[in-house]
């Protein structure tokens, strides 16, 4: 990528005093095509709630006007309150709902901006600049369209041409604006422009395809998915069932990917109802991921009811927004192993055994295997295995326990032929827990192996 300065003339927003000219800094992305887009700095993708809500006055609706040289095509289409639009905000898509602008831009007929190609990058890193200028971010960049499921306006939510999109938004005192672009196309030069002044229709959770979660994992290291279930059971609705086939496929392009699953429930019954339905839940999502041929020790994951509310279970939108899954990655592979004991020193792992024994559960071998491959890999690794435990039951029996439970470790690794000069075990109990044992989640949490790299 290489970045230069591009000086723009005065950009013009409706309703808005006029920008002066500015020397801003422009990237330039090339394309496996040949192909080359160029726009300002790309670098920092946020969460629209990091932003606080600008004081600048953003004008009048749709709020800005294209570059010197071009307009909008008079088939603009302008709705009061009457459309929704998909949108990325936070780790998963939503529908935003509100007053509606959308616009193809075309250069302005007057011959004396006929000297000039189209430019797509120009009309691109002017739209960002102005948004960036009133107090906008950016919370979306990629060449995946978000806008897939909707028909709303037929007329212009066909299959998206390939090409490139980009989403800003602007939080205002009285509602977020919320800014779409799309461009760099194969086939066509134009630039889509739409905003939305979000208010009216709700904000709606969807259905996720697998690329697009990635992306978000990619971003967050999880993802929160909203996956239908029939009311107050475990079993999966047919919607539900498409979203779960769709984090195998995410698992399928990614084979070294681990995932602990979170489900949450809204607040309808009582807690111990909501975390045993929850947990429920989860059983149901991975023995369907087993069933879609993902292996069992790639998933592992809790429920925790209505615990984690993430807003007032208090009327029907709400309610939906609390009953959701969140995938966390946890990498497990020996690639994944590598890289945690180079930034971390070590790689905690929460390999599962036979409740109050040392017995490995027999879908815990395969990380045990990649444990194997890692040290096969490099043979200066030495590790010390170490065991730990919740604080349930007496200190010397859990200290016992964890002791068991890194030996049982070791033996599996010497059984693979790792030398026992490059082992060492020990067992701590439940005297170095990762967080505090006040809930089941936790007590799973501080139930862990850890390898740790160790210097002979």
């Amino acid at each position: 990528m290489t970045c230069a300065g591009i000086r723009f003339s005065a950009i013009k927003l409706l309703g808005l005093a006029t920008v002066m000219s500015v020397l801003i800094p422009s990237c330039t992305s090339k394309h496996t095509d040949g192909r080359t887009t160029q726009w300002a700095d790309d670098s920092n993708i946020a969460k629209p709630d990091s932003i606080a809500v600008s004081m600048a006055d953003i004008g009048k609706f749709p709020y800005l006007a294209p570059p010197e040289g071009y307009l909008y095509d008079r088939y603009a289409k302008n709705r009061n309150f009457a459309e929704k639009y998909h949108f990325y905000k936070d780790s998963s898509i939503v529908t935003i709902g509100g007053k509606y602008f959308r616009a193809l831009i075309r250069k302005n007929d007057d011959r004396k901006y006929h000297k000039e190609p189209f430019s797509d990058s120009l009309i691109v890193s002017h739209y960002e600049n102005a948004i960036r200028q009133l107090g906008g971010i950016e919370v979306y960049s990629d060449d995946k369209p978000l806008k897939i499921l909707d028909s709303i306006d037929n007329d212009m939510a066909n299959q998206p041409i390939a090409g490139s999109y980009r989403q800003f938004i602007i939080r205002t005192p009285t509602g977020n604006a919320w800014f779409h672009l799309e461009y760099d196309y194969d086939s066509i030069q134009q630039v889509v422009y739409s905003v939305i002044f979000e208010g009216a229709i709700n904000e709606q959770v969807f259905f996720m395809p697998a690329d697009i979660m990635r992306i978000a994992i990619d971003r967050n290291d999880k993802v929160v998915l909203y996956i239908n279930f029939d009311k107050n059971q475990a079993t999966l609705a047919p919607d539900g069932d498409a979203q779960v086939r769709e984090i195998a496929k995410l698992m399928q392009m990614d084979t070294g990917l681990r995932l602990f699953m979170e489900v949450h429930t809204d607040s309808l019954s009582t807690p111990d109802r909501d975390k045993r339905l929850s947990k429920e839940r989860i059983g149901t999502v991975i023995k369907r991921l087993e069933n879609l041929n993902i292996k069992k020790y790639r998933l592992d994951g809790t429920g925790f009811g209505s615990e984690r509310l993430l807003v007032l279970s208090d009327y029907d939108e709400n309610r939906s927004k609390n009953r959701r899954v969140e995938l966390i990655r946890t990498s497990i592979n020996e690639t994944g192993l590598r890289e945690a004991l180079n930034k971390d020193g070590k790689a905690i792992l929460h390999i599962r055994f036979e409740t109050g024994k040392a017995t490995l559960k027999p879908e815990e071998l395969e990380i045990v295997e990649e444990i194997a491959k890692l040290l096969n890999n490099d043979e200066s690794l030495n590790l010390s295995i170490e065991g730990h435990t919740d604080d349930v039951g007496s200190s010397e029996a859990n200290n016992l326990l964890s002791l068991e439970r890194a030996r049982t470790i070791r033996n599996e690794l010497l059984g693979m032929g790792i030398s026992s000069k490059r082992l060492s075990v020990a067992g701590y109990g439940s005297m170095r827990p990762v967080v505090m044992n006040n809930s089941a989640g936790n007590r799973a949490k501080n139930r862990r192996v850890e390898i740790v790299k160790i210097k002979r």
